[in-house]
């Protein structure tokens, strides 16, 4: 049996847009298995709310060698032991909010020496008013990349919520095919032919 585990961070409140797509993103990750036939895959999920963590700033003085604050080791520890990824942030002023911005500055640690990140699928979704999605997505990928980590297809989602059902085949209404390339990425790389969603 292949269990996996998808980790959502997420970065804005508790019933805000974000968080209600990262919520269908992983449930959709989660019953891919069931819905595809694979008797031989599970999919579990968990969401880490870091807005209610209070992540403080990190400091020059706290980058890579120093040693981050207790909370920071557990969280980084929770990212290494995931299956896969998704960072969910709600877009502000063209970019991620600063709770995200403060998570994204921990990953320092996670750099330096071996990018132990290396090698995990990530995916990426935000909820905007008006403009600024993809500039968010742009920026936690950017990241995501520098560190080595592998983003599957479409995995990549903003929805704008004055457009959602003008977008093209109304795509930004199905966010699930995130979740279900995070799956399908990490058996791809288990040597399992898959189809991407």
């Amino acid at each position: 049996m292949i269990v996996l585990k998808i980790l959502g961070m997420n970065s804005s409140g508790r019933n805000g847009t974000t968080h209600r797509l990262l919520k269908t993103v992983l449930s959709a990750s989660q019953t891919l298995p069931e819905r595809s036939g694979w008797t031989d895959v599970q999919v579990t999920t968990d969401i880490i709310n870091l807005e209610s963590m209070h992540l403080p700033a990190m400091s020059t003085a706290q980058r890579v060698p120093a040693h981050p604050p207790e909370m920071i080791r557990t969280l980084l520890t929770r990212l290494l032991v995931a299956d896969g990824l998704i960072w969910a942030s709600p877009t502000r002023w063209w970019g991620p909010n600063a709770v995200m911005q403060k998570f994204l500055e921990w990953l320092d640690h996670l750099e330096a020496p071996d990018y132990q990140l290396k090698g995990k699928p990530v995916g990426f979704l935000t909820g905007c008013e008006e403009d600024g999605g993809q500039a968010t997505i742009n920026t936690m990928a950017a990241v995501a990349m520098h560190l080595g980590m592998i983003i599957p297809p479409h995995t990549a989602f903003f929805t704008n919520s004055n457009m959602a059902t003008k977008s093209h085949e109304q795509w930004m209404l199905h966010p699930g095919i995130v979740g279900e390339n995070i799956v399908k990425m990490h058996l791809r790389l288990l040597g399992r032919p898959v189809t991407w969603s």
